[in-house]
């Protein structure tokens, strides 16, 4: 399955929106977020799964198949990379930039992301 960086990012809004210090994430197939309806229970059972081996959720745990996922929460590394990215025009150029670059790794989006919000903030500080 090829890497979707939209399901990606779809995920982890879910799962910071889910999530409390007492609550996990869980997906269940039956009636899953209406943010992810358009995957299937197989695309976020894999996008999850990638992002717990790159380090950005924690306590993935799948059952059955795919038909209930849980997540404990992001990891920190998770939330710094969702705070890179949660605005639409930080991520269009994100995916942009991977685009012109010709990777679309997890490793590489986190490392653009990161670029572009320097960039952010050296322009508004008038340092570019």
């Amino acid at each position: 399955m090829k890497l979707n960086p939209d399901c990606v990012r779809t995920l982890l809004l879910s799962i910071e929106d889910e999530t409390t210090y007492y609550n996990s994430w869980d997906y269940k197939s039956n009636n899953p977020p209406s943010s992810l309806n358009r995957y299937s229970p197989e695309e976020v059972a894999y996008h999850a799964r990638q992002c717990a081996l790159s380090n950005l959720i924690e306590e993935l745990h799948v059952y059955g198949n795919c038909e209930h996922i849980q997540i404990k929460d992001l990891t920190p590394q998770g939330h710094e990379f969702l705070a890179n990215i949660r605005e639409h025009s930080v991520w269009s150029k994100t995916k942009s930039i991977a685009s012109i670059v010709g990777s679309k790794s997890l490793s590489t989006l986190v490392q653009i992301s990161a670029a572009v919000i320097t960039e952010l903030v050296k322009c508004n500080l008038g340092l570019t």
